[in-house]
């Protein structure tokens, strides 16, 4: 009985060895890709029937984009568009999640978070990096430029080259390297208490301003009572009279319902506005020359979709506005020039404004 049992464990341990030694040279068969967005059966699954949390988890790269703009108005349309096609351009690769509505902060806080990295990308108009150098602050100066042609021109050279490099310096690269995404095409101003036709109209007029002096000191020159208030608290803010007026695009000030609480806009064109998107520069240098190019590419044409859109978005805008009992008005704007110029001449002088800027503009 002895003998047998030992043979029997014998024989189990023989055919256990086997068993393990099979079992290690057998090869699994390989998992299925999930590279991109391909299905688990390996076909090409369209992207525009994923959900967002999908084209996340397929991403070798995700990135999270904030802007101050709502998702449904005509720029937070074009900001999707761009992380559309960035996702579209690297097939599947990079995907891009937006937050309107300054979820990730205000601008100042979403540009220190791009630049240090909590987040890897921002978009807002050049006025905004302000902070960085005087360069970026002749869109924050109105009624500067005679027409918006003259600032295009301006940037399009070595200028434009000299803010770039800026950026860079501090942290930032810009994507949207054809410099032509115009924010607008109009601004306008809004005011609760009465229309705004001439420079007298703006004397004693409490004016939505955010943190920029040249800003402030050109609408004060003109009579106004500047006063920094955020964006997002413009709507409650003119409601409730701490404003008389705010200052935007005709499509911005539709999106954001001003139309609602303020009766009187005019078309003012203060000044050019140009959007730039940026990116965190050590992402952007870990990036392959291919992925950059991607992001590039998506940038520029997102510009050039958003350009394309504007004059149909701005015919809706007025639409909008005038179906809230809104009535638009012309601003003098050539009266408003004449009344600033000696203005621009001593911020020149002062070495506040590019040298030979204004003998450039007729000013001299």
């Amino acid at each position: 009985m002895k003998k047998t049992l030992t043979r029997l464990l014998s024989t189990v341990c023989v055919l256990s060895m086997v068993f393990s030694l099979a079992a290690c040279g057998k090869k699994e068969d390989p998992k299925p890709s999930t590279s991109g967005s391909s299905t688990s059966q390996g076909e090409q699954k369209d992207p525009s029937t994923m959900t967002p949390d999908e084209k996340a988890a397929n991403a070798d790269i995700t990135m999270k984009l904030g802007t101050k703009m709502v998702a449904d108005g005509a720029e937070g349309k074009a900001f999707q568009k761009f992380a559309d096609l960035v996702y579209e351009y690297s097939k599947g690769t990079i995907y891009v999640e937006v937050y309107p509505s300054e979820q990730l902060g205000n601008q100042t806080t979403q540009i220190n978070n791009t630049i240090m990295g909590p987040q890897e990308l921002f978009v807002e108009s050049g006025d905004a990096f302000s902070i960085f150098t005087t360069d970026f602050e002749l869109t924050q100066i109105p009624y500067l430029f005679p027409s918006y042609d003259d600032y295009w021109e301006f940037v399009s050279g070595d200028f434009g080259r000299q803010q770039e490099q800026v950026l860079e310096d501090n942290g930032l690269v810009l994507l949207n390297t054809n410099r032509d995404w115009k924010r607008g095409p109009d601004r306008v101003a809004g005011c609760v208490s009465k229309p705004l036709q001439t420079v007298n109209d703006l004397k004693g007029v409490t004016f939505r301003c955010w943190d920029a002096p040249k800003y402030m000191d050109g609408y004060a020159r003109l009579g106004a009572n500047p006063l920094v208030v955020a964006w997002s608290e413009c709507y409650l803010a003119l409601q409730q009279g701490t404003i008389d007026a705010v200052t935007t695009t005709m499509i911005n000030f539709a999106d954001a319902g001003f139309g609602e609480v303020c009766k009187n806009v005019s078309v003012i064109n203060e000044f050019p506005q140009e959007l730039f998107m940026l990116i965190n520069k050590d992402v952007y240098e870990r990036l392959s020359d291919e992925q950059k190019q991607y992001m590039h590419d998506a940038a520029n044409d997102a510009a050039t979709f958003s350009n394309d859109s504007l004059d149909t978005a701005w015919d809706e805008a007025v639409e909008k506005l005038k179906g809230q009992g809104v009535t638009i008005y012309e601003f003098d704007t050539t009266g408003a020039n004449a009344a600033l110029q000696p203005y621009f001449i001593e911020l020149e002088d002062a070495g506040k404004l590019p040298a030979g800027l204004c003998a450039k503009l007729g000013y001299r």
